[in-house]
């Protein structure tokens, strides 16, 4: 195998496109690739995502059990097809799980082999370069996830969006989602996370990857409302990208992370999330945004009973019965709509 290494460290999305790149063309092929993330947030998001793409790829999904013997599940599960992912995140018991690889190594060389992905903190890399230093040799990929700090030029070509209008791109996708501050959330802040967003968008047009590094330049990517956002965007470049799974992953932690905002504009943000993933048939998450959309609905009627909310319940069920009828349940979308 010969090694890939990355100059420095990069944002998650683009270390998940080089993993998806590296999975997509190695199937079947023994692979070791490390990954050393700044925080157990970063790791966990490329583990979900990686999961996702077993199950779009219709292949094995592999991981130790919670309080299983690490060295010992190795024993048993290698070799494995598909996806074995080893988690390196504690110094506790890192150091066996290295030498048990180690002498495994030559298990991955066997017909039908699939990719072990092992993933910590930084000193994994080093770690694994001293204790196991024959499966380091090996090693197909290696990813650091951290900050990406761009200077202040790079992304000054991005013409000024107009948010009233939606984006074209050029593969014909639209960006056409909307978000509407009230009076009372304005602030200078919130101002910088919006002109951030629409830089991002503005740049889908003819660049998704420098979208992408314009948002994992940003430091207001840290505030609650830029997360959320940024999210929103790093979907469509995902999809614009043809990442099914990153498409899945981000908008499912939107989802879950929008409630925490203003229901003013987590209801926003749930919409936006609805229309990408449609857009983009990432079916799990437009059935997390309807279901979603769907109580809030139910809630109101009970609260505040009127035609506006009469009509919003009823689009609702619309869409909780069109994510049915894609996923093929029907007797689930005929209950939806027929309510």
């Amino acid at each position: 195998m010969r090694a890939s290494e990355p100059l420095h460290a990069v944002g998650v999305d683009e270390a998940w496109s080089d993993l998806r790149h590296h999975l997509d063309w190695t199937v079947g092929q023994g692979t070791v690739v490390f990954i050393a993330a700044q925080s157990r947030d970063q790791l966990e998001d490329m583990r979900a995502r990686a999961r996702m793409w077993t199950a779009r790829a219709r292949t094995s999904w592999n991981e130790a059990q919670k309080g299983e013997d690490v060295a010992q599940w190795l024993s048993r599960s290698l070799p494995a097809p598909g996806v074995l992912w080893v988690d390196g995140w504690e110094d506790a018991g890192r150091k066996v799980m290295l030498h048990r690889l180690n002498e495994l190594r030559v298990r991955l060389a066997q017909p039908g082999t699939g990719c072990v992905i092992i993933g910590g903190p930084t000193q994994l890399l080093a770690d694994a370069a001293r204790e196991a230093v024959d499966l380091w040799s090996i090693r197909s990929l290696t990813l650091t996830i951290g900050s990406r700090v761009a200077g202040r030029s790079e992304f000054a070509e991005a013409p000024p969006l107009d948010a009233e209008t939606p984006v074209p791109t050029g593969d014909g996708y639209r960006s056409a989602w909307r978000i509407s501050l009230p009076p009372d959330l304005r602030s200078d802040e919130a101002a910088a996370v919006l002109r951030e967003v629409e830089r991002a968008r503005r740049l889908l047009a003819t660049d998704p990857v420098a979208a992408r590094r314009a948002l994992e330049s940003s430091t207001y990517g840290r505030l609650q409302l830029g997360r959320v956002l940024f999210a929103l965007v790093r979907a469509e470049i995902a999809g614009m990208l043809g990442d099914g799974a990153g498409v899945e992953v981000i908008l499912g932690k939107c989802i879950k992370d929008a409630p925490e905002l203003p229901d003013v504009l987590s209801s926003q943000v749930i919409d936006a999330a609805w229309r990408i993933a449609v857009d983009f048939g990432a079916l799990e998450s437009a059935g997390m945004a309807a279901d979603y959309r769907l109580r809030r609905a139910r809630d109101l009627v009970v609260m505040a009973d009127s035609l506006e909310v009469r009509r919003d319940l009823s689009i609702a069920l619309e869409r909780v019965g069109d994510v049915a009828r894609a996923r093929g349940d029907w007797g689930a979308a005929g209950e939806a709509y027929g309510e």
